[in-house]
């Protein structure tokens, strides 16, 4: 049985930056002006399953590229003092024409810490299940196609610069409990061991906070945009269950094809697959990768609001 589409738009008015969003969130098609249902078309219907969609306001490149989104598909429920989540995987596709959209595929069940609690207190709280990261997007909406019963949120993150793993004072505020895990990650042949100690928050804090981790080489390039090809392949380290990342690449890079005016080429980072961690001052950041490459990476920070 196809489920009826159930749409709604969310427009947010200002930047995280300026710690001020309003948004507002309708149903039916009647929210979407003609331009948003311009930007829908091609979006297909799924069996199963209602789409939803955000919109969002226009920035400048500059400021759009140091936002991203993250997406939580969830429901309401009344809940104890355990911590509940929503059985379920947030997935990724690609349409013909190159824009994507995410579907959250669960069988609806709750899970809990199940825990013991000293009292009969319930209050409402909208448990999420698994959430995606994704960029800020204003020239396409960010679908989601979720189960009828769920809801669709998201919070807003902003990024600070790039720094190098090597430089900015590493490891002067790192946590003794860190210093001491680093022990733990082995040198490998044939590999660079890349170490990140992420100074102690306060709790809140390092929840509303997450670490893009970047691979890199310096070259001369021309005036067009380089990728470098490879790929993270994660680890633990054994009778430990600490996570750890190998950067896999044999140096080349792809690039734009645009016409350079002149033949200058000049010094550039050219970064390939990132990845998004939680923030754990607890624990370094260890990435291996071949010799002759740099690691950096960018501190992603959220005021902790759901929209």
């Amino acid at each position: 049985m196809k489920l009826k589409t159930f749409l709604f738009a969310i427009t947010l008015v200002a930047a995280f930056s300026s710690c001020k969003s309003s948004r507002n969130v309708s149903t039916g098609k009647e929210a979407y002006t003609p331009q948003m249902q311009k930007m829908m078309t091609g979006y297909p219907e799924i069996t199963g399953f209602e789409r939803r969609a955000i919109f969002l306001d226009k920035l400048s490149p500059a400021v759009e590229n140091q936002q991203k989104i993250e997406i939580f598909p969830g429901r309401e429920l009344i809940t104890d003092c355990n911590q509940y989540g929503l059985q379920g995987q947030m997935l990724s596709r690609v349409l013909q024409n190159g824009n994507s959209y995410f579907l959250f595929n669960t069988n609806g069940e709750i899970y809990s810490t199940k825990m013991a609690c000293a009292d009969d207190v319930r209050q409402s709280k909208f448990v999420v299940g698994e959430s995606i990261m994704t960029d800020y997007r204003s020239d396409i909406p960010l679908v989601v196609y979720i189960s009828q019963y769920l809801q669709v949120k998201y919070s807003l993150w902003k990024g600070g610069d790039e720094k190098s793993f090597s430089l900015n004072g590493n490891g002067t505020l790192a946590t003794e409990e860190a210093l001491q895990n680093a022990n733990i990650f082995v040198d490998k042949a044939g590999y660079v061991k890349h170490v990140l100690y992420l100074p102690e928050l306060d709790a809140n804090d390092e929840i509303n906070r997450k670490v893009e981790i970047i691979p890199g080489i310096i070259r001369n390039v021309d005036c067009n945009d380089h990728i470098l090809n490879g790929n993270f392949e994660s680890a633990q380290v054994e009778g430990f269950g600490y996570d750890y990342w190998i950067f896999q690449s044999n140096g080349s890079f792809g690039s734009t094809k645009m016409a350079c005016q002149d033949n200058k080429l000049s010094e550039k980072f050219i970064s390939g697959d990132k990845k998004i961690l939680t923030y754990n001052s607890r624990l370094p950041i260890v990435v291996y990768t071949p010799a002759g490459y740099e690691m950096k990476y960018k501190i992603w920070e959220t005021n902790g609001k759901m929209y």
